[in-house]
């Protein structure tokens, strides 16, 4: 996993740790999640990334990475109360 930044992580996967498809998912915790001996917990945004070929998730790390320099959809996803806030919250931010 990557811990990228405050309140933000990407665990990754690929065919050989059991990913069956190429996908993106993202959930979010209120209180936070801890990850061992991290500066930046704890972590409420969580971008999980699966991939069928070894270095396609580098493409999506890439991808997300300009997303995250929108520190107001940062705050936003960190902040969303529930799913379908959080879905409005993607669906705006992809649609602008």
């Amino acid at each position: 996993y990557y811990v990228t930044g405050e309140n933000i992580a990407m665990p990754h996967t690929s065919p050989e740790f059991g990913a069956i498809e190429t996908s993106i998912a993202i959930t979010t915790s209120k209180d936070g999640i801890y990850f061992e001996n991290h500066e930046f917990n704890p972590v409420k945004v969580i971008f999980m990334i699966s991939v069928l070929k070894p270095d396609d998730h580098i493409d999506f790390i890439m991808k997300i990475a300009d997303i995250l320099q929108d520190r107001e959809f940062i705050y936003n996803l960190s902040n969303c109360e529930n799913d379908n806030e959080l879905k409005n919250i993607l669906l705006n931010r992809i649609n602008s």
